[in-house]
């Protein structure tokens, strides 16, 4: 890897030899996966069962997901030692290569032997366990960065030079939302790539080329989706840990700014918003100095981070999470209503049973927004925020794991959010919406 000039824009703050405190959570959580499996050992037979996991989880004051995570680790890494030798464990669990991730690891242990050592051979390199051939003509300094640059220039031909490529005139509703959400989800996800490479545009929509009025087919669009969304998971911890040239940031930049055009274009065409004129007062979230009550609702829990961290989302995977506020989308229909879920969430010692429970580690909650509609409307909420500019998505399907279709539950601005903007993009898209509250904490 090429090395980095003193002035360039965008220091990273460690190199490879000296991994980011995320790293280190490898090693704790296979010695805590350790302790899990002594416990578990006289059940071994029936360990992943919820009545057997739940004491030990009592016992550690954590939650039977973050055990089960932590058993199933071990026996991943134990595995892949076994194929690939003690050195595979030991690269693993050293922090060398920040892509080694558990996530990746789970996957990596159910591939062949032969599969297994010329991911760890690549990783060991420095470069992306399960990376493409490096293009020809590639120059060394790119060689750690091509497998991104390729997946987002896949990701744009895929947009736009799709051969199933449809008028969008002839798509029914539905499918022209399914393409509207894939698209803002590509763009969410690519925006928080600009956002670490230091190259958010200030106004998404001049981020546009010409698009024809043709739109992908579902299938085609959420390829597009994925390859985005794994190089949004890939890049910012590569770019958190690695050294760079300025070579790199402008391949890096130029694949990135394509793919964020074309998905905002392709948003704006099959985006279909309420055309009914609202009262501006409406659009104004209420003081609530006392807080949610126990009925049920949808709430936005924010939460504000001072420093750029990386971090393990339970199961979803390890994100390099930037500085600023984090928006959490949750709802609560069971006992205790909004009231009790949201005074949970403002505990900062809490099992970590819920993908906020591992943001708030790192970040303190700042503000609250909620309804006490009786309608669930948190993929709702969770496009509405979407659509406010200066959103990113860091942490692709973050906070809405049973959720297929929205970006994610959990959104990243650099800016205070405004309950005022908030509130106009939801009674635009939900013209009769109740009342929405709004409540300081800090």
């Amino acid at each position: 890897m090429g090395q980095r000039n003193r002035d360039q824009e965008c220091e990273p703050p460690m190199t490879a030899n000296h991994p980011g405190k995320g790293q280190s959570d490898n090693r704790k959580l296979y010695r805590d996966g350790e302790l899990y499996l002594q416990a578990l050992w006289p059940a071994a037979h029936e360990r992943y069962s919820q009545a057997v996991l739940q004491p030990i989880a009592r016992k550690y004051a954590t939650s039977v997901a973050e055990v089960r995570t932590a058993v199933e680790f071990v026996e991943a890494v134990d595995q892949i030692a076994q194929q690939a030798g003690a050195s595979a464990k030991k690269l693993i669990l050293s922090g060398d290569n920040p892509l080694l991730t558990p996530v990746l690891l789970s996957r990596l242990c159910r591939r062949p032997a032969e599969f297994v050592k010329a991911s760890l051979g690549r990783a060991a390199m420095g470069l992306h366990p399960f990376a493409w051939p490096v293009s020809n003509g590639t120059r060394s300094e790119l060689a750690a960065w091509d497998f991104d640059i390729q997946r987002l220039k896949c990701a744009t031909e895929i947009l736009a030079n799709s051969a199933s490529m449809r008028p969008v005139r002839s798509l029914s509703t539905d499918e022209k939302a399914t393409v509207y959400r894939d698209a803002t989800a590509i763009r969410v996800a690519v925006e928080a790539i600009l956002l670490a490479l230091k190259s958010v545009r200030s106004d998404r929509h001049r981020a546009r080329i010409d698009m024809p009025l043709n739109v992908p087919s579902g299938a085609v669009i959420k390829k597009a989706r994925k390859l985005a969304e794994d190089v949004t998971h890939d890049l910012p911890l590569m770019l958190h840990h690695w050294c760079w040239s300025p070579m790199v940031l402008k391949q890096l930049r130029s694949a990135t700014h394509d793919l964020h055009a074309l998905a905002t274009g392709l948003a704006d065409l099959t985006r279909s918003v309420a055309t009914c004129r609202l009262d501006a007062s409406a659009c104004v979230p209420s003081e609530c100095g006392e807080g949610p009550d126990s009925r049920p609702g949808t709430y936005v829990m924010i939460l504000r981070s001072e420093h750029a961290t990386v971090l393990r989302i339970g199961r979803l995977g390890t994100f390099c999470l930037p500085s600023g506020f984090f928006l959490y989308v949750g709802s609560a229909f069971g006992g205790g209503g909004v009231g009790a879920r949201t005074n949970r969430h403002c505990c900062s010692q809490t099992p970590k049973m819920w993908n906020l429970d591992h943001i708030k580690a790192i970040a303190r909650p700042v503000e609250l927004w909620w309804t006490h509609v009786a309608e669930k409307v948190e993929c709702p909420w969770a496009m509405a925020l979407a659509e406010l500019p200066g959103y990113c998505c860091p942490a692709p399907r973050c906070g809405g794991n049973d959720c297929k279709s929205c970006p994610a539950h959990l959104y990243h601005t650099n800016k205070r959010p405004s309950g005022s903007a908030f509130a106009e993009v939801v009674r635009q898209a939900i013209p009769d919406h109740g009342l929405i509250y709004r409540q300081r904490i800090d």
